[in-house]
This record gives C-alpha cells, structure tokens and sequence, in this order.
C-alpha cells in the first residue's frame, strides 16, 4: 500500500517581536551555560548597506 502525504504550507501574517525572542533565549542559554549572554539586532543604514551590496559584487 501507497501512502500519501499531505502538503502542509505555513504561512504567518503580521509582526514578530524579533528583540523579545533574542532576550528569551539569551536568557534560557545564559541560565543553561551560567554565563552573561546578550544579543541585539543592528539595523544597518542604508549607506553602509549599499556599500555592502557593492563589495559583493
């Protein structure tokens, strides 16, 4: 007998709290390891990301 499987596709909608969750699991990881870890999302401006862009051309 053939089994068939179903195609699942996700999808999300809206915002995602991208900080919060950086700040959960450094919290979760740094208890686990006893250690001091911090993360921070850094948005490049838009010069720099042009500069980028260009160099890896």
């Amino acid at each position: 007998m053939e089994s068939k499987k179903e195609k699942v596709e996700t999808k999300i909608y809206g915002t995602f709290p991208m900080q919060r969750f950086l700040d959960t699991l450094s919290m979760i990881v740094s208890n686990k390891y006893n250690a001091d870890i911090t993360a921070k999302i850094v948005i490049p401006d838009e010069e720099q990301q042009q500069h980028q862009d260009k160099e890896a051309v």
